[in-house]
């Protein structure tokens, strides 16, 4: 009777050990900095431009260093296969992660500022940001690991850039990486029918409906969630489903409800049955 017990409790607690999908990061920041003139003739002044590049890179995944999710991350956050003059290699270890993103960053601010004459910060004084803050560009990328939801590593992106005008853009994207698989996911490997999603998704955004702009959203818009406490939630950048002032939209969905619809694939079964208890 005892070791039917215990055969009855492992099967019971099988799937919440899937939970124990461990991260290891390293923290880098690379930033460079140039001052720009507009080609067709400057008025003296020119344009101050810096990026910044601030991430936690997941090292080891369940005590491994992952090519698949390494590729995965450089692509998709810095779409490194479009520039294989430039990066003919990715790095497969933590010595060449390090000098391969200073490259990455330059190659960057290098692309940005094809159109400028530029010049280096030394050879001109300094702007003010605080005199002179329409003259201050910059972008921003902040990389880190958000979390773990059984077998499943979501990396949260976040940009932030200023280009002139009244105000900056910005937006989070998720990344999601199966560990177990060692492959990234997109919705449609959670979801049998994303247009079918899509349809549903307005019904949970609870904000007034005078604001809610859900008119043009299309499939793609669905592909940057994430899964937490028994939810999908799906976010939205600034100006996609409403005004710049309601900020990001993040748009809960309960998982039981795309259970009930029928909408969660034979994988997403698998995978989210791991946090039924959050249900």
């Amino acid at each position: 009777m005892k070791t039917k017990l215990l055969f009855i409790a492992f099967v019971l607690l099988a799937p919440l050990s899937q939970a124990a999908t461990t991260v290891k990061t390293s923290y880098f920041e690379v930033a460079d900095s140039m001052r720009l003139f507009d080609l067709d003739g400057s008025d003296g002044q020119g344009y101050k431009y810096t990026t910044f590049v601030k991430v936690n890179w997941p090292v080891a995944v369940n005590g491994r260093f992952s090519d698949n999710l390494n590729h995965f991350l450089l692509d998709s956050l810095f779409h490194v296969y479009e520039h294989p003059d430039i990066f003919p290699y990715y790095p497969s270890d933590m010595e060449t992660l390090t000098g391969f993103l200073n490259d990455v960053v330059h190659c960057y601010i290098d692309q940005e500022t094809e159109h400028y004459k530029k010049v280096s910060l030394l050879d001109v004084p300094d702007l003010n940001c605080e005199e002179c803050p329409m003259r201050c560009w910059y972008d921003n990328v902040d990389v880190d690991l958000s979390h773990t939801y059984g077998d499943l590593v979501f990396i949260k992106a976040y940009y932030d850039n200023y280009a002139g005008g009244t105000h900056n853009s910005y937006q989070t994207n998720y990344l999601v990486f199966d560990a177990r698989l060692d492959k990234p996911m997109k919705i449609s490997d959670f979801v049998t029918s994303p247009k079918k999603l899509l349809r549903m998704v307005p019904r949970y955004d609870h904000r007034r409906v005078e604001i809610k702009q859900w008119n043009n959203i299309t499939v793609d818009n669905i592909n940057n969630f994430y899964i937490k406490n028994g939810k999908m939630v799906f976010v939205f950048a600034p100006y996609a489903i409403g005004p710049y002032c309601n900020g990001e939209v993040e748009v809960p969905v309960p998982i039981k409800a795309l259970r009930a619809q029928g909408l969660l694939t034979a994988y997403a079964k698998q995978k989210l049955k791991c946090s039924a208890v959050n249900f």
